[in-house]
């Protein structure tokens, strides 16, 4: 089975509009989110994860990154959207990939191990198999053509039906894993029309202007698109307290360890899709008033994601501790997050 692989990562803007579409949406199968996420529905069950939307297709055939939104979400060549979750604690908790349509399977692989991306070398292991374990579902037959839809990075041994079988939306068709060519817990999703690649969120085909003002020829229904665009201008991926520095890398292990009143406490972000210049202002107040305060330096080139901390080292005052951050762009507070707190 020919998965037509890709993968990597980089943010965003929204302007413009969108004189082309791949189909008129009305005739086309609406799809639904392939997961089921906490921050997406208050009905989700207690153990569903928090979602994000850590890359969107790239429309510039070129070698330059634009993503369906005029902003940088994307890397080069890149076929589908990202819907990540926070950390490896969570798809450790096994997370349902669901089929997004009604529609029969016509391709299908398992049996690629579950390993992330680390090196050159763990890029080669994967040539051919970037998309690691998934299917890929064709829906009935539009006015404008067959649609289909794929899914990649599959946990392995979890690819539930067999090519042939008949799909309802909302199924369950395996779970989220870390195979082929993955950096970090996500499902990959791409769709294409008489199998040419179309951007579900905007409609659009590869190389067509980018942005859009109303998306009535998104292929999702409402929610799933309401809920994926909120997720796409959100760069905030993650913040809390740890008991010293930590890492991007840590961080995608699980949460870091908690601080004790015999310190350090450090106040930790991690942001997705950045760009060149962004700024990240950091503060922690504690019980006598401002405990730690910093500012990054001018980011030197895109970041897919990106951490920063500060904190002090000694024995902690007894009471509560908040830390919050915000993100500058172009000399503008862009995004404040919401205060997290730690008591002692």
């Amino acid at each position: 089975m020919d998965f037509q692989d890709s993968m990597k990562v980089a943010g965003l803007a929204l302007i413009g509009c969108l004189p082309m579409v791949a189909a008129k949406a009305a005739e086309m199968p609406r799809l639904s989110l392939p997961l089921v996420c906490n921050n997406a529905s208050q009905s989700a069950p207690g153990d569903a994860p928090d979602c994000f939307v850590q890359s969107m297709m790239d429309m510039d055939s070129s070698s330059d990154q634009r993503d369906p939104l005029c902003g940088i979400a994307t890397y080069d060549q890149h076929k589908g959207i990202d819907i990540r979750v926070r950390d490896l604690d969570a798809m450790n908790r096994g997370i349902a990939v669901l089929a997004m349509a009604d529609g029969v399977v016509v391709g299908r692989r398992d049996g690629v191990i579950d390993r992330m991306m680390h090196s050159a070398a763990d890029k080669e292991r994967v040539r051919g198999r970037e998309c690691g374990n998934g299917l890929k579902i064709a829906h009935q037959d539009a006015d404008d053509g067959q649609l289909t839809t794929q899914y990649c990075h599959m946990l392995r041994g979890s690819v539930l039906p067999k090519v042939g079988d008949r799909i309802k939306r909302g199924q369950p068709i395996g779970k989220m894993g870390l195979s082929g060519a993955t950096q970090f817990p996500h499902i990959h999703v791409s769709v294409r029309l008489n199998n040419k690649l179309v951007d579900p969120m905007t409609g659009g085909f590869l190389d067509q202007a980018c942005g859009t003002s109303d998306y009535s020829n998104s292929l999702f229904t409402r929610p799933a698109l309401e809920f994926l665009m909120n997720q796409a201008m959100r760069p905030l991926l993650d913040q809390g307290f740890a008991a010293g520095p930590v890492t991007g890398k840590a961080l995608r292990q699980g949460k870091a360890e908690m601080p004790d009143s015999g310190g350090p406490l450090v106040y930790y972000v991690k942001f997705i899709n950045l760009y060149k210049g962004d700024v990240i202002r950091m503060t922690v107040h504690g019980p006598k008033g401002v405990f730690a305060r910093s500012e990054t330096k001018p980011l030197v080139a895109i970041k897919a994601t990106y951490t920063a901390y500060t904190g002090k080292r000694g024995q902690l005052a007894p009471g509560q501790y908040s830390g919050s951050a915000q993100l500058v762009r172009n000399g503008e507070v862009i995004f404040k997050s919401d205060a997290v707190v730690v008591g002692f």
